[in-house]
């Protein structure tokens, strides 16, 4: 229905370690907007070392969300 608000998806649908695509997914934003999000320092990220790949942790985007 569309008056309900989006409720984001179950935690337990997502494994503790989150690619970009479902971070993004879990906090239903689009991929390009957590990027921007990560490059502004606005949402908890890891990189892996040389810089290219993001990993976010499920618990921690959890939190961060309350």
């Amino acid at each position: 229905m569309a008056d309900e608000p989006l409720r984001p998806p179950a935690s337990g649908q997502f494994p503790p370690v989150l690619t970009a695509a479902m971070a993004a997914e879990l906090l239903q934003v689009h991929v390009e907007y957590l990027r921007k999000m990560v490059r502004e320092g606005r949402v908890p990220a890891h990189r892996f070392p040389g810089g290219r790949e993001l990993r976010f942790l499920r618990d921690e985007l959890i939190d961060w969300l309350g």
